[in-house]
């Protein structure tokens, strides 16, 4: 081989090493001035303090009940049919999670999910087949009670078991989608306590 050969070779083989370590460390400036987040329950909790309450299922409920109070017809008994509407959204206590991070696995501990609120719509309601009494009559406190039995009849009757279900169901999945792609290497599990 002639010295020109060998020089040209040589040449080539320095300019590979130059090249390779060009490579590797700017990477390296690249991890040092941009470094990839560090996966700890306070990074995940932080992510997760900016909400208070997840709402993860809503429920719109059409309602009807009946109210009687009093014993005797006209004098102290008094009745109402009332219709309404409400809204009930469930949900969980973000402040309630737990997550716990260890060297292969992200763990988050979800709380159960709770009916969060129950609105009934003030201008939804109705009132039909009134029935007062002599000594037990109030309109304002009819309005006041039919909410109070709105409340109870929509949690009573309004399948909260399934929506619970629901909210219990989409929760799990938002919050493994959320947290999937930050935990790098790990493995995510996201559980019911």
């Amino acid at each position: 081989m002639s010295r020109a050969t060998k020089n040209f070779v040589i040449v080539g083989i320095v300019i590979v090493v130059i090249l390779i370590v060009g490579i590797f460390a700017i990477n390296a400036v690249k991890g040092y001035f941009n470094p990839e987040p560090e996966i700890t329950g306070e990074f995940i909790s932080d992510q997760l303090k900016s909400v208070s309450d997840l709402t993860t299922a809503e429920l719109s409920y059409n309602g009807l009940i009946r109210y009687t109070e009093g014993k005797i017809p006209f004098i102290t008994q008094k009745a109402f049919v009332m219709t309404y509407f409400a809204e009930v959204r469930a949900g969980i206590d973000m402040s309630k999670v737990d997550i716990a991070v260890t060297k292969n696995m992200v763990k988050i501990w979800l709380p159960n999910i709770e009916v969060q609120s129950v609105k009934i719509s003030p201008d939804s309601i109705s009132f039909y087949d009134n029935k007062s009494a002599l000594f037990n009559w109030s309109k304002k406190e009819d309005v006041v009670k039919g909410l109070k039995e709105a409340e109870k009849d929509v949690l009573a009757k309004g399948g909260m078991d399934k929506l619970k279900d629901r909210a219990k169901e989409r929760t799990k999945k938002l919050i493994t989608k959320l947290f999937e792609n930050s935990v790098g290497d790990k493995k995510l599990m996201v559980e019911y306590k």
